[in-house]
C-alpha cells in the first residue's frame, strides 16, 4: 500500500466518523425513547473521539511525509488536510460552545 493510498483511506474514514457523529447526534433526541437501554451520550462521545483520532493520523501521515520528502505534499493531499483542518476546527468550536452554555 502506497502512502498516499493509506492517507487517502485515513481522510475518508475520519470524514465518515464526523458525518456518523453528526448523524447520530441529530437523531438521537428520536433514538433515545426508542431504545432507552442503549447511552446515547457515551456513544457519541467515542464516535467523536474516534473521528478526531483518525484526523490526528491522517494529518500527521501528511505533514511526516512532507517531512521526510522535504517538499510539499501533493496538490490533492493539501486539500484534504485543508479539509480535514476545518472541519476538526469547526467541530472543537461546537464542542466549546456547548460546554459554555
Amino acid at each position: 500500500m502506497t502512502a498516499g493510498r493509506s492517507g487517502a483511506g485515513l481522510f475518508f474514514a475520519a470524514l465518515l466518523a464526523f458525518a456518523l457523529f453528526d448523524l447520530a447526534s441529530l437523531l438521537s433526541p428520536r433514538l433515545v425513547p426508542l431504545v432507552p437501554a442503549l447511552p446515547f451520550p457515551a456513544v457519541l462521545s467515542y464516535a467523536l473521539l474516534g473521528a478526531f483520532a483518525l484526523a490526528l493520523a491522517f494529518l500527521t501521515g501528511t505533514v511526516a511525509a512532507a517531512l521526510r520528502a522535504r517538499r510539499l505534499p501533493p496538490a490533492g493531499e493539501l486539500v484534504r488536510a485543508g479539509f480535514t483542518l476545518l472541519v476538526v476546527a469547526v467541530h472543537v468550536a461546537l464542542l466549546v460552545g456547548a460546554a459554555r452554555r
